[in-house]
């Protein structure tokens, strides 16, 4: 029930988005979602984790591999490819931090309808889901399996 609850508030906080794309009331679509992005972001920043794992799963125009990202000293350590175990460049993956940077960016920019689902215990983002009547400008992006390093 909870969850059901969480998704029918994001749905409707995109449908409003849609609705009042550009409208800069304190209580518009966007000046919500920034709110509570900032919200957990704070959540994230005092847990202090700065070393851990995750899958990350990434859809758009341009498809990328599953993968599963390490994180060390808040610096992309090692990416694997989850399909075949071949270890990858680091260049380019995200941390959760670069994440929170993503979702900002998508919020500010009025071309997009916005989803952002995220972890109730760490409040990291755990989806950012981006679209757009703009083609080839939609993005997907997952996170999964988290767990806090040493």
């Amino acid at each position: 029930m909870r969850l059901r609850v969480r998704a029918l508030a994001m749905i409707s906080l995109i449908g409003g988005a849609a609705v009042a794309a550009g409208c800069n009331s304190p209580t518009s679509p966007r000046d919500q979602l920034l709110r509570a992005l900032t919200q957990h972001e704070t959540q994230w920043r005092s847990a202090a984790i700065h070393a851990y794992a995750f899958d990350y799963d990434a859809n758009s125009m341009v498809t990328a591999p599953p993968v599963r990202i390490e994180v060390q000293g808040d610096t992309v350590a090692r990416v694997v490819a989850r399909e075949t175990g071949a270890e990858l460049s680091r260049a380019g993956w995200p941390t959760i931090d670069s994440l929170f940077v993503r979702a900002h960016d998508a919020i500010g920019n009025g071309q997009y309808q916005i989803l952002i689902s995220y972890d109730p215990q760490r409040g990291f983002p755990t989806r950012i889901a981006a679209n757009s009547s703009v083609p080839d400008t939609w993005f997907d992006l997952r996170v999964s399996s988290f767990v806090a390093g040493p």
